[in-house]
């Protein structure tokens, strides 16, 4: 492991989700650890540096702007690979 780019970090998960992911892993080739990474790290990123920029008493004006800021994240996420999955669909 890199322990400069990299942090080991303990959670526990569902066992179906468990089991759900050991299946992808050893499906897609990869680590479960190289999958978490994949999956989790964009989104989670996202909502850190869009919670970071509410106060922490926030108004309703605040609460707002999250919600649409919420909704640009889950497009520009999702957007992109919608497009792929109707261009695979369409083939």
């Amino acid at each position: 492991m890199n322990s400069e780019t990299l942090a080991r970090v303990t959670f526990v998960l569902d066992k179906s989700t468990a089991e759900d992911l050991a299946y992808l892993s050893h499906r897609m080739g990869q680590s479960r650890s190289a999958l978490v990474r994949e999956v989790l790290g964009p989104p989670v990123s996202g909502m850190a540096a869009m919670l970071r920029q509410v106060p922490d008493n926030p108004t309703a004006a605040d609460v707002r702007q999250l919600a649409l800021s919420g909704l640009d994240a889950i497009e520009e996420l999702a957007g992109p690979e919608m497009e792929k999955l109707r261009r695979l669909a369409h083939e």
